[in-house]
Protein backbone atom coordinates (compact mmCIF):
# COMPACT_ATOMS: atom_id res chain seq x y z
CA UNK A 1 0.00 0.00 0.00
CA UNK A 2 1.16 3.67 -1.15
CA UNK A 3 1.57 5.72 2.15
CA UNK A 4 0.13 9.05 1.93
CA UNK A 5 2.12 11.72 -0.19
CA UNK A 6 3.71 8.76 -1.62
CA UNK A 7 5.11 8.14 -5.16
CA UNK A 8 5.39 5.97 -7.71
CA UNK A 9 9.03 6.13 -9.65
CA UNK A 10 10.05 3.50 -12.37
CA UNK A 11 13.73 3.34 -13.14
CA UNK A 12 15.29 1.99 -16.02
CA UNK A 13 18.62 0.26 -16.43
CA UNK A 14 22.20 1.58 -17.20
CA UNK A 15 24.25 1.11 -20.76
CA UNK A 16 26.96 -1.52 -19.62
CA UNK A 17 29.05 -0.31 -22.45
CA UNK A 18 30.78 2.89 -24.11
CA UNK A 19 29.22 4.01 -27.09
CA UNK A 20 30.67 4.08 -30.89
CA UNK A 21 34.44 2.94 -29.83
CA UNK A 22 36.55 1.25 -32.41
CA UNK A 23 38.18 -1.01 -30.00
CA UNK A 24 37.30 -4.69 -28.21
CA UNK A 25 36.92 -5.00 -24.39
CA UNK A 26 37.23 -7.56 -22.24
CA UNK A 27 34.33 -9.53 -20.54
CA UNK A 28 36.59 -10.42 -17.29
CA UNK A 29 36.70 -14.46 -18.48
CA UNK A 30 40.23 -15.50 -20.02
CA UNK A 31 40.80 -13.88 -23.12
CA UNK A 32 36.94 -13.33 -24.15
CA UNK A 33 36.27 -10.01 -25.76
CA UNK A 34 33.33 -8.43 -27.12
CA UNK A 35 33.65 -6.57 -30.63
CA UNK A 36 32.24 -2.17 -31.08
CA UNK A 37 29.49 -3.78 -32.61
CA UNK A 38 28.41 -5.99 -30.40
CA UNK A 39 28.82 -3.36 -27.29
CA UNK A 40 26.35 -0.87 -29.23
CA UNK A 41 23.91 -3.48 -29.92
CA UNK A 42 23.16 -4.40 -26.26
CA UNK A 43 23.70 -0.93 -25.28
CA UNK A 44 20.93 -0.50 -27.67
CA UNK A 45 18.99 -3.47 -26.27
CA UNK A 46 19.07 -1.95 -22.68
CA UNK A 47 17.51 1.45 -24.56
CA UNK A 48 14.99 -0.73 -26.15
CA UNK A 49 14.10 -1.99 -22.64
CA UNK A 50 14.36 1.41 -20.92
CA UNK A 51 11.43 2.60 -23.75
CA UNK A 52 8.99 0.60 -22.77
CA UNK A 53 9.86 0.95 -19.27
CA UNK A 54 9.26 4.50 -20.01
CA UNK A 55 6.26 3.61 -22.07
CA UNK A 56 4.62 2.17 -19.19
CA UNK A 57 5.49 4.81 -16.63
CA UNK A 58 3.67 7.62 -18.91
CA UNK A 59 0.75 5.15 -19.55
CA UNK A 60 0.30 5.14 -15.79
CA UNK A 61 1.36 8.67 -14.83
CA UNK A 62 4.09 7.92 -12.53
CA UNK A 63 7.36 9.19 -12.96
CA UNK A 64 10.67 8.19 -14.63
CA UNK A 65 14.47 8.46 -14.48
CA UNK A 66 16.81 7.59 -17.17
CA UNK A 67 19.62 6.37 -15.72
CA UNK A 68 21.39 4.91 -18.86
CA UNK A 69 24.13 6.71 -18.61
CA UNK A 70 25.10 6.46 -15.14
CA UNK A 71 27.88 4.15 -16.18
CA UNK A 72 29.11 6.02 -19.11
CA UNK A 73 29.61 9.72 -17.66
CA UNK A 74 32.91 9.37 -16.58
CA UNK A 75 33.76 6.52 -17.89
CA UNK A 76 32.86 4.27 -15.25
CA UNK A 77 31.20 1.02 -18.33
CA UNK A 78 32.57 -2.31 -17.80
CA UNK A 79 35.38 -1.59 -20.66
CA UNK A 80 37.12 0.64 -17.23
CA UNK A 81 39.27 -1.35 -14.97
CA UNK A 82 39.88 -0.98 -11.42
CA UNK A 83 37.90 1.27 -8.86
CA UNK A 84 36.47 3.28 -11.35
CA UNK A 85 34.33 0.02 -13.06
CA UNK A 86 31.10 0.41 -11.39
CA UNK A 87 29.77 -2.77 -13.19
CA UNK A 88 30.87 -6.11 -12.79
CA UNK A 89 31.81 -8.54 -15.36
CA UNK A 90 31.31 -11.99 -15.45
CA UNK A 91 32.45 -14.20 -12.58
CA UNK A 92 32.80 -17.38 -12.40
CA UNK A 93 30.31 -19.21 -10.52
CA UNK A 94 28.46 -16.33 -9.50
CA UNK A 95 25.89 -15.69 -12.38
CA UNK A 96 23.27 -13.12 -9.78
CA UNK A 97 26.61 -10.84 -9.90
CA UNK A 98 27.90 -10.95 -12.81
CA UNK A 99 27.21 -7.68 -14.99
CA UNK A 100 26.01 -6.29 -11.89
CA UNK A 101 26.17 -2.43 -11.16
CA UNK A 102 28.35 -1.82 -7.68
CA UNK A 103 27.98 0.24 -5.06
CA UNK A 104 28.88 3.46 -6.61
CA UNK A 105 26.42 3.00 -9.21
CA UNK A 106 23.69 2.33 -7.11
CA UNK A 107 24.69 5.45 -5.02
CA UNK A 108 24.34 7.53 -8.29
CA UNK A 109 21.67 6.20 -9.24
CA UNK A 110 19.86 6.66 -5.42
CA UNK A 111 21.13 10.61 -5.54
CA UNK A 112 18.68 10.87 -8.96
CA UNK A 113 15.26 9.08 -7.66
CA UNK A 114 15.87 11.47 -4.83
CA UNK A 115 16.21 14.42 -6.91
CA UNK A 116 13.19 13.31 -8.67
CA UNK A 117 11.05 12.64 -5.29
CA UNK A 118 12.22 16.25 -3.98
CA UNK A 119 11.99 18.22 -7.02
CA UNK A 120 9.86 16.57 -9.85
CA UNK A 121 9.93 17.78 -13.29
CA UNK A 122 12.00 17.86 -16.81
CA UNK A 123 15.37 17.99 -15.02
CA UNK A 124 15.16 15.14 -12.70
CA UNK A 125 12.02 12.66 -14.38
CA UNK A 126 11.11 11.66 -17.57
CA UNK A 127 7.47 11.75 -16.72
CA UNK A 128 6.91 14.25 -14.11
CA UNK A 129 4.02 13.06 -11.52
CA UNK A 130 0.16 14.14 -13.18
CA UNK A 131 -2.35 15.83 -11.72
CA UNK A 132 -5.37 14.94 -13.04
CA UNK A 133 -8.94 16.67 -12.81
CA UNK A 134 -11.89 15.39 -10.88
CA UNK A 135 -13.64 14.49 -13.66
CA UNK A 136 -10.26 12.52 -15.18
CA UNK A 137 -10.33 10.69 -11.59
CA UNK A 138 -13.67 9.53 -12.52
CA UNK A 139 -12.55 8.04 -15.41
CA UNK A 140 -9.84 5.88 -14.88
CA UNK A 141 -12.23 4.18 -11.93
CA UNK A 142 -15.03 3.47 -15.14
CA UNK A 143 -12.08 2.22 -17.35
CA UNK A 144 -10.22 0.37 -14.49
CA UNK A 145 -13.11 -2.51 -14.54
CA UNK A 146 -12.93 -2.91 -18.05
CA UNK A 147 -10.48 -6.05 -17.49
CA UNK A 148 -12.56 -7.32 -14.71
CA UNK A 149 -16.23 -6.35 -14.48
CA UNK A 150 -18.42 -8.48 -15.94
CA UNK A 151 -21.57 -6.80 -15.05
CA UNK A 152 -24.04 -5.59 -17.25
CA UNK A 153 -22.60 -2.16 -16.37
CA UNK A 154 -19.64 -2.93 -18.58
CA UNK A 155 -21.26 -5.06 -20.89
CA UNK A 156 -20.93 -3.04 -23.99
CA UNK A 157 -17.23 -2.81 -24.06
CA UNK A 158 -16.40 -6.56 -22.66
CA UNK A 159 -19.18 -8.11 -25.35
CA UNK A 160 -16.95 -5.70 -28.02
CA UNK A 161 -13.65 -7.43 -27.40
CA UNK A 162 -15.12 -10.75 -27.03
CA UNK A 163 -17.33 -11.00 -29.88
CA UNK A 164 -14.80 -8.67 -32.03
CA UNK A 165 -11.32 -9.09 -31.40
CA UNK A 166 -11.15 -12.82 -30.63
CA UNK A 167 -10.47 -12.30 -26.47
CA UNK A 168 -11.38 -15.66 -24.24
CA UNK A 169 -14.40 -14.88 -22.14
CA UNK A 170 -13.37 -17.84 -19.65
CA UNK A 171 -9.55 -16.50 -19.13
CA UNK A 172 -9.77 -16.75 -15.45
CA UNK A 173 -13.17 -15.31 -15.19
CA UNK A 174 -15.48 -12.69 -16.50
CA UNK A 175 -13.38 -10.34 -18.61
CA UNK A 176 -10.41 -11.31 -17.97
CA UNK A 177 -9.49 -12.02 -20.93
CA UNK A 178 -9.46 -8.16 -22.36
CA UNK A 179 -6.85 -6.13 -21.34
CA UNK A 180 -6.62 -2.06 -21.60
CA UNK A 181 -3.49 -0.56 -22.64
CA UNK A 182 -4.02 3.24 -22.34
CA UNK A 183 -6.69 5.46 -21.98
CA UNK A 184 -6.75 9.24 -22.19
CA UNK A 185 -9.58 12.26 -22.20
CA UNK A 186 -10.75 15.00 -23.78
CA UNK A 187 -13.99 16.09 -25.45
CA UNK A 188 -13.77 13.84 -28.88
CA UNK A 189 -17.37 14.48 -29.52
CA UNK A 190 -17.25 18.54 -29.71
CA UNK A 191 -20.42 18.53 -26.56
CA UNK A 192 -18.08 20.28 -23.91
CA UNK A 193 -17.97 16.90 -21.87
CA UNK A 194 -15.07 14.74 -21.38
CA UNK A 195 -14.74 11.62 -23.25
CA UNK A 196 -12.17 9.03 -23.54
CA UNK A 197 -9.93 7.11 -26.09
CA UNK A 198 -9.15 3.31 -24.78
CA UNK A 199 -6.53 1.11 -26.88
CA UNK A 200 -7.37 -2.12 -25.54
CA UNK A 201 -6.24 -5.82 -27.09
CA UNK A 202 -6.81 -9.67 -26.16
CA UNK A 203 -4.98 -10.20 -22.87
CA UNK A 204 -1.19 -11.99 -23.80
CA UNK A 205 -2.15 -15.10 -21.78
CA UNK A 206 -4.62 -15.37 -24.83
CA UNK A 207 -3.62 -14.05 -28.89
CA UNK A 208 -2.11 -10.72 -26.99
CA UNK A 209 -3.09 -8.60 -29.90
CA UNK A 210 -4.10 -7.20 -32.01
CA UNK A 211 -4.76 -3.55 -30.51
CA UNK A 212 -8.38 -1.69 -30.98
CA UNK A 213 -9.05 2.04 -30.07
CA UNK A 214 -12.45 2.70 -29.04
CA UNK A 215 -14.27 6.12 -28.60
CA UNK A 216 -16.46 6.08 -25.15
CA UNK A 217 -18.95 8.90 -25.01
CA UNK A 218 -19.00 10.46 -21.86
CA UNK A 219 -22.45 12.52 -22.00
CA UNK A 220 -24.16 10.36 -19.21
CA UNK A 221 -20.66 10.26 -17.44
CA UNK A 222 -17.87 7.96 -16.80
CA UNK A 223 -19.68 5.14 -15.08
CA UNK A 224 -22.53 4.85 -18.25
CA UNK A 225 -20.46 5.83 -21.34
CA UNK A 226 -21.41 4.30 -24.04
CA UNK A 227 -19.30 3.22 -27.46
CA UNK A 228 -19.14 6.29 -29.76
CA UNK A 229 -16.60 4.69 -32.36
CA UNK A 230 -14.10 2.73 -33.38
CA UNK A 231 -11.09 4.17 -34.40
CA UNK A 232 -8.78 1.50 -35.25
CA UNK A 233 -9.78 -1.90 -35.58
CA UNK A 234 -6.77 -4.66 -35.36
CA UNK A 235 -8.47 -7.17 -36.53
CA UNK A 236 -9.43 -5.40 -40.12
CA UNK A 237 -6.27 -3.66 -39.85
CA UNK A 238 -3.66 -5.67 -42.18
CA UNK A 239 -0.38 -5.02 -39.86
CA UNK A 240 -0.54 -4.80 -36.24
CA UNK A 241 -0.72 -0.52 -35.06
CA UNK A 242 0.63 -0.01 -31.38
CA UNK A 243 -0.94 3.14 -30.54
CA UNK A 244 1.27 5.00 -28.13
CA UNK A 245 0.10 8.56 -28.66
CA UNK A 246 -2.96 10.17 -28.36
CA UNK A 247 -4.25 14.05 -28.85
CA UNK A 248 -8.07 15.30 -28.32
CA UNK A 249 -9.14 19.12 -29.32
CA UNK A 250 -12.87 19.77 -29.51
CA UNK A 251 -13.96 16.72 -31.75
CA UNK A 252 -10.23 15.55 -33.82
CA UNK A 253 -8.46 12.85 -32.38
CA UNK A 254 -5.06 11.77 -33.50
CA UNK A 255 -3.53 8.83 -32.36
CA UNK A 256 -0.17 8.00 -33.86
CA UNK A 257 2.85 5.51 -32.66
CA UNK A 258 4.56 2.20 -34.54
CA UNK A 259 3.26 -0.23 -37.27
CA UNK A 260 4.48 -3.60 -36.59
CA UNK A 261 4.64 -6.58 -39.49
CA UNK A 262 2.68 -9.39 -38.10
CA UNK A 263 5.02 -11.12 -35.36
CA UNK A 264 7.87 -8.46 -35.99
CA UNK A 265 10.08 -7.65 -33.20
CA UNK A 266 10.27 -3.61 -34.27
CA UNK A 267 8.30 -1.02 -36.16
CA UNK A 268 8.97 -1.55 -39.61
CA UNK A 269 7.26 2.25 -39.90
CA UNK A 270 5.42 4.76 -37.47
CA UNK A 271 1.61 5.95 -38.35
CA UNK A 272 -0.66 8.91 -37.75
CA UNK A 273 -4.39 9.07 -38.10
CA UNK A 274 -6.65 11.84 -37.99
CA UNK A 275 -10.39 11.44 -37.13
CA UNK A 276 -13.14 14.32 -36.88
CA UNK A 277 -16.58 13.62 -35.13
CA UNK A 278 -19.35 14.31 -37.63
CA UNK A 279 -22.28 14.71 -35.23
CA UNK A 280 -23.08 10.55 -35.58
CA UNK A 281 -19.35 9.13 -36.59
CA UNK A 282 -15.99 9.34 -36.55
CA UNK A 283 -14.50 10.07 -40.13
CA UNK A 284 -10.90 9.32 -41.14
CA UNK A 285 -9.60 12.34 -42.57
CA UNK A 286 -6.12 10.87 -42.46
CA UNK A 287 -3.89 11.84 -45.54
CA UNK A 288 -0.66 9.74 -44.50
CA UNK A 289 -0.27 6.52 -42.70
CA UNK A 290 3.03 7.13 -41.80
CA UNK A 291 6.69 6.93 -43.97
CA UNK A 292 9.20 7.02 -41.18
CA UNK A 293 11.70 4.87 -40.89
CA UNK A 294 12.62 2.24 -37.70
CA UNK A 295 13.55 4.39 -34.74
CA UNK A 296 16.61 2.57 -34.29
CA UNK A 297 17.84 2.88 -38.10
CA UNK A 298 16.47 7.04 -37.59
CA UNK A 299 18.45 7.51 -34.79
CA UNK A 300 21.70 5.68 -36.25
CA UNK A 301 21.60 7.62 -39.54
CA UNK A 302 20.98 11.35 -36.99
CA UNK A 303 19.08 12.94 -39.57
CA UNK A 304 15.27 13.46 -41.01
CA UNK A 305 14.67 9.90 -42.63
CA UNK A 306 12.16 8.53 -44.88
CA UNK A 307 11.13 5.22 -45.34
CA UNK A 308 12.18 4.25 -49.28
CA UNK A 309 10.88 0.37 -48.96
CA UNK A 310 10.81 -2.40 -47.00
CA UNK A 311 11.46 -6.32 -47.15
CA UNK A 312 10.35 -9.46 -44.93
CA UNK A 313 12.14 -12.66 -45.08
CA UNK A 314 11.36 -15.60 -42.59
CA UNK A 315 14.20 -14.60 -40.40
CA UNK A 316 14.97 -10.90 -41.10
CA UNK A 317 13.23 -7.55 -41.45
CA UNK A 318 15.12 -4.79 -44.01
CA UNK A 319 14.11 -1.30 -44.00
CA UNK A 320 15.61 0.95 -47.06
CA UNK A 321 15.82 4.65 -45.79
CA UNK A 322 16.68 8.01 -47.49
CA UNK A 323 17.70 11.12 -45.41
CA UNK A 324 17.45 14.83 -46.42
CA UNK A 325 20.15 14.59 -48.99
CA UNK A 326 18.91 11.45 -50.89
CA UNK A 327 21.49 9.03 -49.14
CA UNK A 328 20.28 5.70 -48.58
CA UNK A 329 20.82 3.33 -46.06
CA UNK A 330 20.35 -0.11 -45.62
CA UNK A 331 18.85 -1.42 -42.30
CA UNK A 332 18.50 -5.15 -41.31
CA UNK A 333 16.91 -7.18 -38.31
CA UNK A 334 17.03 -10.73 -37.19
CA UNK A 335 16.76 -12.60 -34.19
CA UNK A 336 20.16 -12.03 -33.27
CA UNK A 337 20.91 -8.18 -33.88
CA UNK A 338 20.99 -5.55 -36.32
CA UNK A 339 23.35 -3.83 -38.66
CA UNK A 340 22.72 -0.05 -40.22
CA UNK A 341 25.03 0.41 -43.38
CA UNK A 342 25.31 2.76 -46.52
CA UNK A 343 23.44 1.48 -49.79
CA UNK A 344 22.67 1.75 -53.18
CA UNK A 345 20.28 1.21 -55.57
CA UNK A 346 21.35 -1.35 -58.04
CA UNK A 347 18.36 -0.62 -60.10
CA UNK A 348 14.57 -0.81 -59.58
CA UNK A 349 13.78 -2.36 -56.17
CA UNK A 350 17.05 -4.12 -55.89
CA UNK A 351 19.69 -2.22 -53.18
CA UNK A 352 23.29 -3.35 -52.29
CA UNK A 353 25.34 -2.94 -49.28
CA UNK A 354 28.78 -3.43 -47.54
CA UNK A 355 30.17 -3.97 -44.33
CA UNK A 356 33.97 -4.77 -43.69
CA UNK A 357 34.44 -6.89 -40.10
CA UNK A 358 36.70 -9.20 -38.87
CA UNK A 359 39.00 -8.83 -42.17
CA UNK A 360 36.00 -10.14 -44.33
CA UNK A 361 33.80 -8.25 -46.73
CA UNK A 362 29.82 -8.76 -46.12
CA UNK A 363 27.53 -7.76 -49.16
CA UNK A 364 24.33 -7.97 -48.46
CA UNK A 365 21.41 -7.40 -51.52
CA UNK A 366 18.16 -7.49 -50.90
CA UNK A 367 15.15 -7.03 -54.17
CA UNK A 368 11.83 -8.26 -54.06
CA UNK A 369 12.47 -11.45 -55.03
CA UNK A 370 15.45 -12.18 -52.38
CA UNK A 371 17.79 -11.09 -49.41
CA UNK A 372 21.28 -12.23 -50.71
CA UNK A 373 24.06 -12.34 -48.26
CA UNK A 374 27.61 -13.22 -49.23
CA UNK A 375 30.93 -12.88 -47.45
CA UNK A 376 34.50 -12.99 -49.24
CA UNK A 377 31.92 -13.95 -51.97
CA UNK A 378 31.29 -17.01 -50.60
CA UNK A 379 27.08 -17.31 -50.57
CA UNK A 380 25.98 -17.08 -46.31
CA UNK A 381 22.55 -17.28 -47.08
CA UNK A 382 19.63 -16.81 -49.84
CA UNK A 383 16.85 -16.09 -48.33
CA UNK A 384 13.30 -15.71 -50.33
CA UNK A 385 10.82 -11.84 -49.50
CA UNK A 386 7.78 -12.81 -48.39
CA UNK A 387 6.65 -9.29 -48.01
Amino acid sequence: MLRPNGRIILVGYPKPFPENVDWWCGLGVGVALISPSSMNWLNRVVADINRQIEDVARKTGVSYVDVSTVLQNGRHDACTDGDQRWINRTIIGQRDWSWHPKAPAHARQADMIKACFVNPGPQTCRVPPRSPTHEEEEWPIAIGALPMDGSALYEPYIQYAFDNMGCDAEAGGPGAGVLVNDAVFGDATADGIKDAVVAMECNPSTSGWPETVLVLDGANGPQRAAIAGVLIDGTQTPTRLDATDFAINNGTITVSGNDYRKGGPEPTSTFARTFTWSGSEFIDVSTEQGSACPPTAAEAIGDSTVLVESFETSRAFISICSDTSGSLYYHGLTGVGEIVLIAQNLGGSTYQAINTEGGSTYVYTVSPDELLVTRDGSVLSRQSVIG
